[in-house]
């Protein structure tokens, strides 16, 4: 078996597209060697700024012979179809095979197709990766049609320890068996026998291939400096990712923020670092903000990086001085006066300004929470959106609002709400926990997804501009995390009625409906890892009446009856009405009329009509209280149980006698209508 060694150097290769571009290429590839059925023992791809590299071991020396088996006409076709078939496969009549297919015979032609040098395919690989790959962005270079992310430089390629033969368009482009290390701390070229030598060969000239193992020596790196200095790195897994990509041999360092930048909100001195320069925060042993930083540098300088880091706090005093100027400008005016600046801030063109969606906001915290104090937060919530600060720096909308908020001698709820009122945007979010924050939060979301729906805009695939999953989602979390008792469905319609009728594209009750079966849709995936997926359907698709927290309840005490004896039974019972009703209904019979008690001849089935509507008016009476106890609804429903059993057991659903009959499948009928009212049980 052979090992196959491919690297593509070029350009710098932006940061953000480097690990998706390490599972492009494995997916490529393995795709590629399937179809020629090649076996491998494994793909391994590797990425930095520079080059992308691919290894498979375990390849074979040649492609396998292939036997290519092609169907005929029958052996009874007209002579001109079976002569079309021989030509076409080189063969004779007797070389091909007759075989029986279902009442026919058929003839089959087995061709057989030696296996190609695998050296061969491997250079339609190349050639292949190269014309297919997809970057988010791709570039032409020179007058050639050749696109990549940046211009090729060069490209190795080796299969059995020898280099092979490609050529390209691009005639500057260079093919062979060397390469070249770190592009400042090593010059020259050097060859390549193997992928063991490869990346020794590249560490020895200041290259580190894998972007994993480039990560931990940043980590470790900046760790251990902090460690020396009594101080804590803030850990920043994206950042981590993101720095990982940008250098080939990570040299971690240290500089020093100017104390006269140290009175800036924490955040400010973060994201200023982290957005423009990509630096790593420090923090103090109490979790404070400490006056250093930690930078990446892809030079080794003898001078230990002294200059290196002279040079980026040189930097940083410029950005952070832009930083303080914006603080500073923004604190002389109040947010209630940025605040007016928001009328000329269109929220979307269909739906009026963000002001008019301020507005909105404030009405529904106290729909929310007729109690709500989150009066003053919702009226100041999105006037930060129009200060210098967050222009330059939009990832702190909300907590600026926090810090001006305080300047103005808000209380710390308000301040808090502002802050706290996009929360939470991901699933690692942590979701608000102080009331008015809650209501908020709420608001602002419940406001987005009830106005796109009535002016009809939607996701649509993977489409969703809006991000209205994202607030579906945060919906779901503040309900749930924090146990509230909310109807959403009253609070969407309250919602509706708030915005202009003029903008209305859609009916009310269309809109809502539409917008209860996208929450079901959004409640069924949150809810998927702690429930049986047939349990969530079942409860969820029709019945849902927009109370989370019930939904959770109803869930739990529905899955641990389904799990009895009882349920399962149950289900058995429910099945077998369930197909008689609808084979019934497909011979076009009526099953859905009311049952009269005098054709009632069995005891066993004046047992079940009496069991099934005094189960019917105790869920109903159970259903109406403001906290249904759904333990007693389960305990209703295994109580059927036995009249359903010994319904089947001794009742004769097809009598001769036609109204009877008819009488006994409405009463089937009946056990669909009264298990459904808890659960769709057809979903199970």
């Amino acid at each position: 078996m052979r090992e196959f060694l491919l690297e593509i150097l070029c350009e710098e290769i932006p940061a953000r597209m480097q690990l998706k571009a390490q599972d492009t290429l494995a997916k490529i590839s393995g795709d590629f060697l399937k179809q020629h059925q090649l076996d491998y023992d494994e793909i391994i791809t590797h990425i930095t700024p520079r080059r992308l590299v691919l290894f498979i071991p375990g390849l074979p020396t040649d492609q396998p012979t292939i036997i290519d088996e092609r169907k005929g006409p029958k052996i009874d076709a007209p002579k001109q179809a079976i002569d079309g078939f021989l030509k076409s496969t080189n063969l004779t009549l007797d070389d091909c095979e007759k075989r029986n297919v279902g009442n026919a015979t058929f003839l089959f032609a087995k061709i057989e197709k030696l296996g190609r040098s695998t050296a061969d395919i491997l250079v339609e690989l190349i050639t292949h990766i190269i014309k297919s790959f997809e970057w988010p962005k791709s570039m032409n270079w020179g007058s050639y049609d050749m696109r990549w992310v940046r211009p090729i430089n060069h490209v190795l390629a080796l299969f059995n320890n020898k280099s092979l033969d490609i050529s390209f368009e691009d005639k500057n482009i260079e093919c062979n068996n060397t390469t070249r290390g770190h592009r400042f701390m090593s010059s020259s070229k050097f060859t390549v026998i193997n992928f063991t030598d490869y990346q020794l060969k590249l560490r020895d000239n200041f290259v580190i291939i894998g972007h994993q193992e480039r990560q931990n020596i940043i980590l470790q790196k900046a760790n251990e400096i902090c460690a020396e200095n009594n101080l804590v790195l803030k850990e920043d897994l994206g950042l981590l990712k993101e720095v990982a990509g940008l250098v080939e041999w990570p040299i971690v360092l240290m500089g020093k923020i100017d104390e006269q930048f140290m009175n800036l909100p924490p955040e400010v001195l973060m994201t200023s670092m982290r957005s423009h320069q990509k630096y790593f925060s420090v923090l103090n042993k109490d979790g404070s903000m400490a006056p250093y930083f930690i930078l990446v540098s892809h030079i080794d300088s003898p001078d230990r990086g002294k200059q290196i880091i002279e040079g980026n706090e040189r930097v940083l005093r410029a950005r952070l001085s832009d930083a303080q100027f914006f603080w500073e400008t923004d604190r002389r005016k109040g947010l209630d006066e940025w605040n007016k600046n928001l009328a000329s801030y269109i929220f979307h063109e269909k739906l009026g300004s963000t002001l008019d969606k301020v507005h909105r906001i404030e009405k529904l915290v106290n729909i929310i929470d007729p109690n709500s104090k989150a009066g003053c937060a919702a009226q100041l919530c999105k006037a930060d959106l129009v200060t210098e600060m967050v222009g330059e720096f939009p990832e702190l909308q909300g907590v600026m609002g926090y810090y001006y908020a305080k300047e103005m001698g808000e209380d710390e709820d308000t301040a808090l709400a502002i802050k706290e009122h996009y929360a939470p945007a991901g699933l690692q979010d942590e979701t608000p926990s102080k009331t008015t924050s809650i209501t908020l939060a709420l608001a602002d979301k419940i406001d987005t997804l009830v106005s796109f729906w009535s002016v009809d805009i939607k996701p649509t695939g993977s489409k969703d501009p809006y991000a209205l999953r994202r607030s579906a989602q945060g919906i779901i979390r503040l309900v749930f995390d924090n146990k509230l008792r909310l109807n959403l469905l009253d609070i969407f319609e309250k919602a509706y009625d708030l915005i202009p009728p003029s903008s209305h594209k859609k009916d009310k009750k269309e809109a809502i409906q539409e917008l209860r079966n996208f929450m079901v849709e959004r409640l069924k995936n949150f809810f998927k890892d702690s429930f049986d997926i047939r349990h969530i359907q079942a409860v969820l698709s029709d019945n849902w009446n927009g109370s989370i927290v019930q939904s959770e309840t109803i869930l739990k005490e529905f899955s641990d009856l389904m799990q009895t004896e009882t349920g399962q039974n149950l289900m058995i019972g429910y099945r077998r009405a369930a197909n008689i009703v609808t084979q019934s209904q497909k011979k076009g019979e009526n099953c859905q009329g009311k049952i009269d008690e005098s054709l009632l001849t069995q005891d066993e089935e004046k047992v079940l009509f009496h069991a099934l509507t005094a189960a019917h008016h105790e869920i109903r009476g159970l259903l109406k209280k403001e906290s249904p106890d759904y333990s007693e609804i389960m305990k209703v429903l295994a109580n059927l149980r036995g009249p359903i059993d010994k319904f089947f057991d001794s009742v004769l659903v097809q009598d001769k006698d036609q109204k009877i009959q008819q009488n006994r499948l409405n009463l089937l009928s009946l056990i669909k209508d009264q298990l459904h009212m808890v659960a769709d049980f057809s979903k199970i």
